[in-house]
């Protein structure tokens, strides 16, 4: 296989939540039952997927740096998005592509007083297997407000990433 399509890599991204069926796949993606078998033999051929037993599937390491290399995000497995303030079943996950408008700005906590950083971000829905919310396309704003010390992480974080895609740009 060449380039994934975009089907390719819709599957690829469910997959990478952890294993699936068909029908699952199909519900993710939109995909009707014969793309779908299509898509799961294609990518199987070309060892980014991995029939487990009739009618279960899982992405192999190939797949999953296939989406890397593409330039994919990756979303985290179901366990590492697991954490103790907040249960699995209540996150929803919107992929934002053309960005519009990032702004921040900052304030206090009306209970507690504390200073915090307002995140902004204006864009469109992306055309994803990732979207839980929304229809591609869709005009989008998130807020969010962050204690100090997380504003200082997420800007650790973004500037790492920054980092890490500039020295991959180079290496190309």
């Amino acid at each position: 296989m060449d380039k994934p399509e975009a089907r390719d890599r819709d599957v690829l991204e469910v997959l990478s939540d952890g294993r699936a069926n068909p029908y699952l796949i199909r519900d993710k993606t939109g995909l009707d039952k014969g793309d779908t078998n299509t898509v799961l033999n294609r990518l199987g051929r070309s060892g980014y997927v991995r029939q487990i037993t009739r009618g279960l599937y899982e992405i192999t390491e190939e797949g999953r740096s296939e989406l890397r290399d593409r330039g994919s995000p990756e979303r985290e497995s179901p366990a590492i998005r697991r954490h103790e303030t907040y249960e699995q079943d209540n996150w929803k996950v919107l992929d934002i592509e053309g960005v519009d408008n990032i702004f921040s700005t900052w304030g206090r906590d009306i209970k507690s007083n504390e200073l915090q950083v307002r995140v902004d971000i204006d864009g469109v829905i992306a055309d994803s297997a990732m979207n839980d919310l929304g229809h591609t396309g869709d005009n989008i704003n998130t807020s969010i407000w962050l204690s100090l010390d997380a504003a200082h992480e997420l800007n650790s974080e973004l500037t790492k990433a920054i980092e890490e895609g500039e020295n991959k740009q180079e290496s190309e």
